[in-house]
């Protein structure tokens, strides 16, 4: 073979439960997309340090993507979280009533 470029086997790809993914977090999957698309390795890989030093690299800006794709959205701790104050309000009001009224109704 006659040439000056080096065969390497390369698979990449996204497993999804290999990602490490903190609970109560959501991944944006087209802001990780969109990440490893822009993503530029120097160029050329001409000797097996070259090779090592590109694969770690690669990884860093994998999970650096991958950070930043998490990060993009709040965490949501609850669904009534987002509710305006009055209705929290009027909402505990009503669990407290309920509470009294299991207490001292007739039985």
């Amino acid at each position: 073979m006659d040439t000056q470029h080096l065969p390497i086997l390369i698979t990449v790809g996204v497993v999804r439960h290999l990602l490490s993914r903190p609970m109560g977090q959501r991944m944006d999957w087209t802001a990780f997309q969109n990440s490893l698309e822009t993503l530029n390795l120097r160029y050329p890989l001409e000797t097996p340090k070259d090779v090592e030093e590109a694969a770690e690299i690669l990884v860093d800006r994998i999970r650096e993507a991958q950070r930043n794709a998490m990060a993009s959205q709040p965490i949501k701790t609850s669904r009534r979280g987002n509710l305006p104050f009055h209705v929290r309000e009027k909402m505990q009001q009503k669990r407290r009533l309920h509470k009294l009224w299991i207490r001292t109704r007739l039985t």
